[in-house]
């Protein structure tokens, strides 16, 4: 509150930078506090910095950035530029947890802060965002460009040489405070993912601490826990899991100002936690706050709401919850084909649903060709013969058209000619001719008698 003042007031940014510094500082050494709790007030800073208004009476969103009319014309440069100062320079490789308990504690307790302090930068961007969007609704075209960079210069901003000025162009700003929101979630991930496994440890620890506190066998010389009372008790703020740490801490503190699809991705590539819309509904119970609205989608066409639509019988009946054995008895049953269409507009007329209507085509339409005929009678003048073959076609039916062969007789059928040729299939009637034996042949007959004198 004291670097709110500062900011509020003519060249007073380095010392408000000293005092911000000093508070984050006093807040790493407490381990007595949640992780997230100096972002937990950053909501609170960013409300008092308005112009003519006391800081001791500042109100502001629950867990929530609210930007006002009043408020000063470089507060989110002003809070960008207190907000990176913190950031720490761990770079793209984080030191080790080490093994010591105690130091563990105050390890998990600096990296989570920190991305505490990554997530502001980005609720900080959407709220900007928010603001540009609301100025470019308000002006347009070049009025945009005179009207941001004609506005009141602010106390802070004579001696805030680090601070990103109003660019030049509307998608010059979008395109900075884009890349401040992708590096945030960036920089977020990394350190979630970090302390991921060493704040699950610390918890079985915390447990095995606990138990020994309550069995009297702790050691003498090993280090007490911050969060373990003495009865062995522990505080669920400052020694839990992570996926307590994230519905009881970080999803409510950042669930009215960070959509929770971006929070959602960050998690599942850094830490594999999936999110979903029963995580968000918690946040907001924990947070005190209702159910966010849906926004209703836009149909094309005529909207008529159930209020509206009169009330059937039937609808009546389908809304009445069925019975065990009604559900029983429909699941021996054979649907019919009609039940498993769901766009079936005689089943929407059944339960008195909107359908599309019956489409009147004329009969000319399906049935072009007698159409024509139609339209050519019509067209000619109306005589005595033409009456009577109507007449006639009327009273007596058509003729049927049946094949000629059937009225033909078999005699007045001309033969058909005989060929000349046998045909090759046909049998031939010969004569049996006995055969005569050649004079080459023999009969040859065996000698059984010679066997006798054989020596076996």
């Amino acid at each position: 509150m004291e670097a709110a003042k500062c900011l509020r007031e003519t060249g007073r940014f380095e010392e408000a930078l000293r005092n911000f510094t000093e508070a984050y500082q006093k807040h790493l050494k407490d381990l007595n506090r949640p992780h997230l709790g100096f972002s937990a007030i950053f909501p609170l800073f960013f409300a008092s910095l308005r112009s003519g208004r006391d800081v001791s009476a500042t109100s502001c969103g629950r867990a929530q950035l609210v930007r006002c009319e009043d408020h000063i014309t470089d507060a989110f440069a002003c809070c960008r530029s207190l907000l990176e100062s913190l950031a720490s320079d761990f770079g793209t490789q984080i030191p080790q947890c080490p093994s010591d308990s105690g130091a563990k504690q105050k390890f998990v307790h600096e990296l989570c802060a920190q991305a505490g302090i990554c997530l502001d930068m980005v609720r900080l961007g959407r709220v900007y965002r928010k603001k540009r969007r609301m100025l470019m609704e308000r002006v347009t075209g070049s009025n945009l460009l005179d009207s941001m960079s004609n506005a009141p210069s602010t106390p802070a901003s004579s001696h805030l040489e680090a601070t990103p000025r109003t660019p030049a162009t509307p998608a010059a700003g979008s395109a900075e405070y884009q890349k401040l929101m992708s590096s945030g979630f960036l920089r977020a991930g990394s350190l979630l993912r970090s302390v991921q496994v060493e704040m699950d440890e610390l918890h079985e620890e915390a447990q095995r601490y606990a138990a020994d506190l309550k069995q009297g066998k702790v050691a003498e010389g090993k280090e007490a826990l911050h969060g373990v009372a003495q009865d062995g008790t522990i505080d669920q703020e400052l020694l839990q899991t992570f996926g307590s740490f994230l519905d009881l801490q970080l999803l409510p503190l950042y669930v009215r100002d960070v959509p929770l699809e971006y929070v959602g991705e960050t998690l599942l590539h850094y830490c594999g936690i999936s999110l979903d819309e029963e995580d968000e509904i918690k946040a907001r119970q924990v947070l005190g706050c209702p159910p966010r609205q849906k926004t209703q989608k836009k149909h094309l066409g005529k909207q008529i709401s159930d209020t509206s639509m009169p009330a059937t019988p039937s609808s009546q009946g389908s809304a009445m919850e069925p019975s065990l054995m009604q559900i029983v008895q429909a699941s021996g049953q054979e649907r019919k084909l009609r039940d498993q269409m769901s766009n079936s507009v005689v089943e929407k007329r059944r339960f008195g649903l909107l359908a599309h209507p019956d489409l009147k085509i004329p009969r000319d339409v399906a049935t072009p060709a007698l159409a024509h005929k139609r339209k050519d009678a019509l067209d000619a003048p109306s005589t005595p013969e033409r009456k009577k073959k109507r007449l006639a076609a009327a009273t007596v039916g058509p003729t049927p058209r049946v094949s000629r062969a059937l009225l033909m007789s078999p005699e007045l059928a001309t033969p058909e000619p005989c060929l000349a040729d046998d045909s090759p299939v046909r049998w031939r009637f010969a004569e049996s001719v006995p055969v005569e034996p050649t004079a080459a042949e023999t009969e040859v007959t065996a000698c059984w008698s010679a066997l006798r004198d054989a020596p076996w």
